[in-house]
C-alpha cells in the first residue's frame, strides 16, 4: 500500500510539474485573449486546458481552441454533446491574407485526392515509357548483330594503332 501511494504521489509531482513547464510557455497573444474571454472558453496549450479571466457566459456550452500545424481545431462541449471543427490552413499560397487560405476539411481532403491522383498517373508514364523503352532496345538487338558488335570490339584489341602523321627524318 506504502509503495502505490509513492506512485501516486509522484505522478501528481510530474503533473503540477508538467503544469508549470507548460503554463510559463503559453503565447503571449493566448495570454492577451484570456483576459478577455468568458470563463467558459479558452484555449488548449500542450495538452493543457487554460480558459479566460471573465466571468462565464450563460450557456451551457464550453469551447476550446488548439491550434496545430495548419490547423485549427475548436473543440465544443454542449451539455452531454460534443463537436469538434477543424480549419483548414492552406499555406500553398503566398497570400498573407489567412482569411483567404482557410479551406473546409472537404476542401483540403479533395485536394490531396487529386495531388494523389495526379501522382498516381505520373508514376504510370514513367513506368510505361520505362517499359516501351526496354522493349525497344529488346527489339533493336538481334543475336547476330550482337555477334558482329563482339567481333568487331575483339578485333579492335587486336589491332595495332593506326599512324595519323609520320615524320621522316633526313
Amino acid at each position: 500500500m506504502n509503495r502505490q501511494n509513492e506512485k501516486i504521489n509522484r505522478q501528481i509531482e510530474r503533473s503540477y510539474h508538467y503544469y508549470i513547464n507548460a503554463s510559463n510557455t503559453i503565447p503571449g497573444y493566448m495570454l492577451r485573449n484570456l483576459k478577455n474571454m468568458p470563463n467558459n472558453k479558452g484555449y488548449k496549450w500542450r495538452d493543457i486546458c487554460f480558459f479566460g479571466e471573465l466571468p462565464d457566459e450563460n450557456n451551457n456550452k464550453t469551447t476550446i481552441f488548439e491550434k496545430q500545424i495548419n490547423k485549427l481545431l475548436i473543440h465544443t462541449y454542449n451539455g452531454n454533446k460534443y463537436t469538434l471543427i477543424e480549419k483548414i490552413y492552406d499555406n500553398d499560397n503566398d497570400n498573407d491574407n489567412d482569411k483567404n487560405n482557410i479551406k473546409t476539411h472537404k476542401e483540403y481532403i479533395n485536394k490531396n485526392q487529386i495531388n494523389r491522383e495526379q501522382k498516381n498517373k505520373n508514376q504510370i508514364n514513367r513506368e510505361q515509357k520505362n517499359k516501351n523503352q526496354i522493349n525497344r532496345e529488346q527489339k533493336n538487338k538481334n543475336p547476330k548483330k550482337i555477334q558482329k558488335n563482339q567481333k568487331n570490339q575483339k578485333n579492335q584489341k587486336n589491332q595495332k594503332p593506326k599512324l595519323l602523321h609520320v615524320k621522316k627524318k633526313e
